[in-house]
C-alpha cells in the first residue's frame, strides 16, 4: 500500500493569507448580527475596517512569498479562496446589511441582486486572475480589470463614510442607500472588464524615490490617520477613476495615431 505524499508548505505567507481570511470571516459575522440600532452601526463599521485590514494582509502575502522565493501553486489557490471570502462574500454581506435597513419588500430583492452581481464578478475576476497570472514580480505590477481587494475596499470605505455621516453632527444617512447600489454594480463590472490598473503598493514603494515624494507620502499617511473616514473613500475613488482615465487616454492616443497614419498614407 503506497503512502500518501505530503508536500511542504511555506509557513509565513500561508499565515498571512489566513489572516486575511480571518478578517473577512469576522467582517461577515459582524455584518450579519441581529440589528440593534446604533450598536449595529458600530458593528457594521468594525466589519468594514476588518475588510480594509484584510487588504493589508493580502498586500503582504504575495510580496513576502515572492521576496522569500516561497511562491507555490498551493499559495496561489489559497490566496484566491481567501480573497473570495474577504473581498467577495464579506463586502456583499456588508452592503446587504446596510441597504436592508432602507429597502423593504420587492426593492430589497433588487438590492440582493446588486450584491449578488458584485459577488459573482469578484469570483469571476479571481478565477480569471488564477489562469493568467505568473509568479514572477513583473507580472504583478499591473492588472487587467479592477482587482478584488480595492473593489472590496471601495465598498467598505463608503460604508464607513455612511456610518459616520449618519450620526451627529452630520445626520445625513443617504450615502448608503443612494451610492452603495451604484457602487456594487459599477465596481462589479470593472472587476470583469479589461480596464488596466497599476499595482498601487508596488508603484508607491518599489524602487528609489525623490525626497519630496517621500514627504508627500508621509503627509498623506498622517492625513489618512486624522481624517480616515473621509480620505480613504477619496483614495479608493481616485484609484478606480485612474484606470478609466488611463483607458480614455489610450483610446485618444490610438485615434491620433490612426489619423496620423491615414494622413501620411494619402500624402
Amino acid at each position: 500500500m503506497s503512502t500518501p505524499h505530503y508536500r511542504r508548505f511555506p509557513v509565513l505567507p500561508t499565515l498571512i493569507t489566513l489572516g486575511s481570511l480571518f478578517c473577512g470571516f469576522g467582517a461577515i459575522i459582524l455584518a450579519t448580527m441581529p440589528k440593534e440600532g446604533m450598536v449595529q452601526m458600530v458593528r457594521i463599521e468594525y466589519a468594514a475596517w476588518l475588510i480594509l485590514i484584510a487588504m493589508v494582509f493580502d498586500a503582504l502575502d504575495g510580496r513576502v512569498a515572492r521576496m522569500s522565493g516561497q511562491t507555490s501553486e498551493f499559495g496561489a489557490h489559497l490566496d484566491s479562496l481567501c480573497d473570495a471570502v474577504s473581498f467577495g462574500v464579506a463586502p456583499a454581506a456588508l452592503a446587504m446589511s446596510v441597504l436592508s435597513q432602507f429597502y423593504h419588500r420587492w426593492p430589497v430583492r433588487l438590492v440582493w441582486v446588486a450584491c449578488a452581481i458584485y459577488l459573482v464578478c469578484a469570483v469571476l475576476r479571481l478565477a480569471r486572475f488564477n489562469v493568467t497570472t505568473q509568479p514572477e514580480e513583473e507580472y504583478h505590477r499591473s492588472f487587467v480589470g479592477l482587482p478584488s481587494p480595492p473593489a472590496a475596499g471601495m465598498i467598505a470605505s463608503f460604508v464607513i463614510l455612511h456610518v459616520n455621516l449618519s450620526q451627529p453632527p452630520y445626520d445625513f444617512p443617504w450615502v448608503g442607500p443612494v451610492v452603495l447600489p451604484l457602487l456594487l454594480l459599477g465596481v462589479g463590472l470593472l472587476m470583469v472588464s479589461k480596464v488596466r490598473y497599476v499595482h498601487l503598493i508596488h508603484t508607491l514603494t518599489w524602487g528609489e524615490r525623490s525626497f519630496p515624494f517621500l514627504l508627500g507620502l508621509v503627509f498623506m499617511i498622517f492625513l489618512v490617520a486624522i481624517l480616515r473616514e473621509f480620505i480613504i473613500p477619496v483614495i479608493f475613488t481616485a484609484y478606480l477613476l485612474s484606470g478609466l482615465i488611463g483607458l480614455a487616454i489610450d483610446r485618444m492616443l490610438d485615434r491620433i495615431d490612426i489619423a496620423q497614419n491615414r494622413d501620411s498614407f494619402f500624402r
